[in-house]
């Protein structure tokens, strides 16, 4: 075979496999659009300099603007801890935004909670007790930093709670978004929790509604592979591991550390009325209605709740 004809078919099969991969993508994209939405989003955050970090029994994300040079104490720990039902990637946003959007260094982890993301499950299903979960996040935290501000959304939120209850000396501040865990807050917003407990593409269609102030319009497909990804979701159990007990209707007014409440006034989920409940069992707490935004901020709104977080920092030395 001639030189010439050598050279001719490297192009095609250049062509030929860029063609592949370019189907293998599309494939990838219709028949598991949100495993595709995924690869895409830890590619963006290691493209900001965000790296996998484990500790303790949990996994996620670190972003690091810390200088290694300068006193630890100079450098704010955020710790970032998520809902029922969803993972350490829902704060994608959080984790890029650039290093000079913070006004001093700030080292933020986002964690996977037991049986999310890449964090594996317990052993016993009691130990998805909210509880419990906060003592996993406290094993995860302790050695890394020694003063934390913990951000918790919705069912995270609960968790965070009972991190500062059981941890204040890690503690310093805490920015609940949308919080769960009053019983009293249950009756308020009707349980919305069998939307997610037992999925549908109409209960998940309704969730999304409830969730956003302006929901995205989704293909069917899309639909079909949530529900699927739904359905192997531990979120019926994690519900039905708490107790009484793990309620925070009498624990939260002895809740000491200083605390925001972030919830947006178009959150159908956990709606405001439950906010003005956590309000009157923390007079202390400052209160921090958000326009145009829902129950997830971290994606709809994220310069609200960086703010949020940021406001913190001047509550003495976080």
């Amino acid at each position: 075979m001639s030189k010439t004809r050598k050279r001719l078919r490297w192009p095609a099969l250049v062509a030929l496999l860029a063609g592949a991969l370019v189907l293998a993508v599309v494939c990838l994209g219709y028949f598991f659009p949100i495993e595709l939405a995924e690869l895409r989003s830890q590619f963006e955050l290691r493209r900001e300099g965000v790296r996998a970090v484990h500790s303790g029994e949990l996994a996620g994300y670190v972003q690091d603007y810390c200088d290694p040079k300068r006193p630890a104490a100079e450098c704010r720990c955020i710790a970032l801890v998520h809902g029922l039902a969803d993972q350490s990637l829902t704060f994608k946003k959080i984790l890029a935004w650039p290093k000079n959007g913070w006004p001093t260094p700030v080292k933020i982890y986002a964690w996977d909670l037991p049986g999310a993301g890449k964090s594996s499950p317990p052993a016993q299903v009691a130990d998805f007790r909210v509880r419990i979960q906060a003592a996993k996040l406290r094993e995860a935290m302790a050695p890394l930093c020694s003063k934390w501000i913990v951000v918790g959304n919705s069912m995270g939120g609960w968790i965070a709670a009972w991190l500062a209850l059981d941890w204040p000396q890690g503690v310093s501040r805490l920015v609940l978004s949308s919080p769960a865990g009053l019983e009293a807050g249950r009756k308020v917003s009707g349980n919305p929790e069998p939307l997610l407990t037992e999925p549908t593409i109409e209960s998940m269609k309704e969730f999304q509604a409830r969730a956003y102030y302006r929901a995205r319009e989704l293909p069917e497909s899309v639909w079909r592979e949530v529900v699927r990804r739904m359905k192997t979701n531990p979120a019926r159990v994690i519900e039905a591991a708490q107790t009484p007990e793990d309620f925070l209707d009498t624990r939260i007014g002895t809740l000491r550390v200083p605390t925001l409440l972030l919830w947006g006034e178009a959150d159908r989920v956990i709606p405001p009325a439950v906010g003005q409940i956590w309000k009157s069992k923390m007079p202390a707490a400052v209160w921090t209605p958000v326009s145009q935004c829902g129950h997830l901020p971290q994606k709809e709104c994220p310069v609200d709740l960086i703010r949020a977080i940021v406001s913190m920092f001047s509550f003495g030395n976080a």
